[in-house]
Parts: C-alpha cells; structure tokens; sequence
C-alpha cells in the first residue's frame, strides 16, 4: 500500500540516476528507510521502485536538524608538535618543499618562516613599497604548477614566493587584462594551470548607493588573453547610512552586517571551482569547461542570535535572529580530497566545528576541534592547527592528515 501524499516512481527514472544518493534517514510511520535530496524524500519502495515526497521547508529543516544531531563528531587530530613562539593572530599559511611554514601575522601585518624541527622563526620580508615589501599581506596563491603569489591587497600587486620562502619579484595585473575590474588587482584564489581567480565588485561605479546582492566568479587565463565568469555568488547584505546637509550628499558609511547569509568558494589545483551555497546549505562544484554538479543539501542545526552576539555593535544595526550554517572564508579543501567547511558557532561556545564532504559534496563527517583551537590550513600529509591561550596568543601546530573517511 502506498503512503498516502507519496508518488510511486521507477528507481532509475531517465535523468534521476543519483537520486537515491542523498542523507540516509529513517521514516518510522512507514518504517522504510530513505534519503533527502534537496527538499526532496525518497524512500526504498521495493527493489525496483521509490516513494518520491516534496517535503514542506519547514519539514525539511526538521529532518536535516535531526541528522546533524544524528552523525556523531570526531575529535580533531591532536598536534604532534607545537610551535613555541606566538603570533597575534594567524591568518594565511603556505607549507614550503622542506616542511617549513610561511606564515602571515594578520594583526601585525608581517610574514615569518617558521621552522617546526629548530623552534625557530625568521621575519620574511619588511613593510614597505619595494621589491620584497609589502602593506598588508593577504593570502598565499597558487600560479602554475611550481610557483606561489603572497597578496598585498592594499597595494594592489603580489610578490613571487621562492621555494625557500623568500619574496622575489612585484606582480601586477594589467589595467588592461580583460575587463576585469579595478577593485579585483589581486587574485583570490589560482590553478596548477597558472590561471587566477577573482570575486567581481558589489560596488555600482555609476550609482555609489547601489550594492549589488551577488557578484561573479571571474577566471583569468593571462596565456590565452581570456576572461570568463564561472559562477555567482551570494555576497552578504550591507547596511548603508548616509549624512546630508541642505539636501546636498556629505558622507556615505557602508557597514557590513554580521550573521547575514552568503556564499562562500574555493579553488582546486586542477580548476575545479568549489562553491559553498548558503541558501539551502549544499556544495556546487564548477568544472573547468563551466559544467556544474551540486551535491545534497546537508544537514546542521541553526544557531539563534543573542544578546551576546550584539555586544559592541551599533544599536541600529539588525542582525538575523539565527546564524546560517557558515560565516565569513570557511572553505578549504584538502589535499586529500575533501572538503572541509568550518560552521558558525554560539556566542558562548569555544570549540570550532568543521564539516568535511567530498567532492561530490556529500557529508562524510563531522569535526570538533579542541577548546580554543581551528584549523588553519593543510600540507603535504598534514594539517596546520592554531592554538589560542589565555593571554589572546597563537600558536602553529602540526598533525597528521586523518585517513580516509568511509
């Protein structure tokens, strides 16, 4: 006897071949077992056959609460070693040949080579406009198979990283390149292939009060003389405040707001674009020829906003009532394949969780951190974790890569 609501359809239908591939849940009112696949439910009729429901949102926020209470967290890899000297705040890091980190001082706005088996850190390059100098170093880049690019956001350049850490020669983004933007000088993510990726503006150049809701994807391929948009993403609301005086504009403030939803993305070595989807929480994945797959949507538990959340913030700026699933850079895949996003936390909690899916985005598990401590990247066969202490000091550790998940 079918359920009544559901529809009986063939197991393989044309065009439904990962049908039967999204979270496994169980229905006890029927007691069949079944998968959510993006607001979708299917349930294992017979051998041949699927129960197909639409599930209501509301219903469906219900079921993937109670998985994410379901898939039990793993502890994060404990540090085999810990460097001795702190950092103010770690931002990006870059694992050189000979097992050395690259480092970036966010908060002080330097880079140090640290060396885990002497206990030592070296200063690598100095603030500065010149060769090797730098304002505000940003994130480490990939260029081509052999070479990296440090960012300098405020001076619009990168500089080449030698494989023993050192900073060589100024790169720079033609004004000419493409059409792409001016604001985007520096690249946020690139390829073995040694193409660069860019997020577009959400700035309006002709209407300066007018703040796009999504921007793209922009790839530059500097050998072929090619600009391409892959995708859009959701960037996060912005609160604008104006002044004026005698009907005339004097200032404008542009406030971001925190806990507002957007996407987030990342880049593989092969051109593979990962892209992280807020608005129903699931992974896209864009291939180098623009083809795009999109995994299930995944499971997690909303998070309320409180009144600890707005402590400090102006009091006329409204933040949502509940977190999304992830807030801020929270994707960074592995080189083991998998992809690892970090969830937005309670005000009160100290312990980082992350979310690890393949790349098929499927949720193969989940991942809590010790009190006070987060991942900040991987290596070859490791990840580099970051431990803050009481005094608000960090500190580089290493562990071993987890194994393969089931």
């Amino acid at each position: 006897m079918v359920p009544g609501g559901a529809e009986l359809i063939d197991a393989r239908p044309p065009g439904r071949d990962a049908a039967f591939s999204g979270t496994v849940f169980a229905r006890p009112r029927i007691g069949l077992t079944g998968r959510l696949e993006r607001g979708i439910v299917y349930y294992k009729y017979s051998s041949s056959r699927l129960l197909r429901y639409e599930m209501e949102d509301a219903m469906s926020l219900v079921v993937l609460a109670l998985l994410a209470q379901a898939l039990p967290e793993r502890p994060m890899p404990r540090p085999t070693v810990e460097h001795p000297e702190p950092f103010t705040v770690v931002g990006a890091i870059h694992e050189l040949p000979d097992g050395r980190l690259l480092v970036v001082d966010s908060k002080d706005a330097a880079v140090r080579l640290v060396d885990f088996a002497g206990g030592t850190t070296v200063p690598v390059g100095r603030q500065g406009g010149g060769p090797g100098e730098y304002r505000a170093p940003g994130r480490f880049v990939i260029f081509g198979r052999d070479s990296v690019l440090l960012t300098d956001p405020r001076q619009r350049r990168s500089l080449l990283v030698s494989p023993m850490g050192a900073l060589g020669a100024t790169f720079r983004i033609g004004t000419n390149e493409g059409s792409l933007p001016d604001a985007a000088r520096t690249p946020a993510a690139g390829d073995a292939a040694g193409r660069l990726y860019f997020a577009g503006s959400a700035l309006d150049p002709n209407e300066p009060l007018k703040i796009a809701d999504s921007v793209p994807i922009l790839r530059l391929d500097r050998a072929a003389g090619r600009l391409d948009t892959l995708a859009r993403i959701l960037v996060a609301r912005r609160d604008i405040q104006t002044t004026s005086a005698g009907g005339v504009l004097k200032a404008v403030e542009i406030r971001l707001v925190p806990f507002v939803p957007h996407d987030d993305w990342a880049v593989l070595p092969d051109g593979r674009v990962l892209v992280l989807r807020t608005g129903d929480y699931h992974l896209e994945v864009v291939g180098p020829d623009g083809k795009r797959t999109s995994g299930p949507r995944l499971p997690y538990v909303p998070i309320k906003t409180t009144a600890l959340d707005r402590a400090g913030l102006p009091g006329d700026l409204a933040i949502p009532a509940q977190k999304p699933p992830f807030s801020g850079p929270s994707t960074r895949p592995s080189p083991n394949g998998y992809v690892w996003i970090q969830r937005t936390m309670a005000a009160t909690d100290s312990v980082f969780r992350y979310d690890v899916l393949d790349l098929s985005g499927r949720l193969v598990a989940r991942v809590a951190c010790p009190p006070r401590t987060r991942l900040a990247g991987f290596g070859r066969g490791a990840m580099y974790l970051v431990r803050r202490d009481e005094d608000d000091l960090e500190y580089v550790g290493r562990a071993p890569l987890p194994a393969l998940f089931p």
